[in-house]
């Protein structure tokens, strides 16, 4: 939406990240008109040496959340539109459920916030901060499994952002999102 936009973005990974990822960043899942640190929303994995983070990252426009177009490696991770978890529940053999949700986007002011779910429970949240997010429904898309090894399931996107208690209850779900549609 051009103005106040919110939503939720779900889906299922199961993925051993030490053995089956290789080195440096991938994208199970990027939604953009444009590149990843362009109106883009993406969750990374990105395997080093020393640990595996898990992240979602939440782009504004690119002349919005940086308009002084500083080198992407200059800028204190503080400041990044990011959120990390280090010891994320990813494991050989494991389905876990990720979800994120964005509220108070494209209004102009610095209100939007973005939150991230692993098994229905909040790893964290991105500042409130302006979420200007220019995109041409024409170009968008969706991008599954960008150099990402591993399964992806149920892939859902609502229209609003869910509540901490919808985000669990989605996670509970035993025969998944199909049973809230049949």
């Amino acid at each position: 939406r051009p103005a106040d936009w919110s939503g939720t973005v779900s889906f299922w990974l199961r993925a051993d990240p030490a053995g089956e990822l290789e080195p440096g960043f991938c994208d199970p899942v990027q939604i953009t008109a444009s590149a990843w640190n362009d109106a883009a929303f993406f969750v990374e994995f990105e395997k080093r040496p020393e640990s595996i983070p898990f992240r979602l990252g939440v782009y504004a426009d690119f002349n919005v959340w940086n308009p002084q177009n500083r080198k992407f490696a200059e800028i204190p991770f503080q400041e990044k539109p990011l959120v990390s978890v280090e010891n994320a529940p990813f494991r050989a053999g494991k389905w876990t459920h990720v979800a994120f949700t964005f509220e108070q986007f494209n209004t102009g002011r610095p209100d939007g916030v973005a939150r991230l779910y692993l098994d229905g429970e909040l790893q964290g949240r991105l500042s409130p901060r302006q979420q200007t997010f220019t995109w041409d429904p024409a170009k968008t898309v969706i991008a599954l499994g960008l150099g990402y090894i591993g399964m992806l399931d149920e892939l859902s996107v609502f229209n609003r952002a869910l509540t901490a208690d919808e985000i669990r209850s989605l996670h509970a779900l035993t025969q998944g999102v199909p049973s809230l549609i049949w």
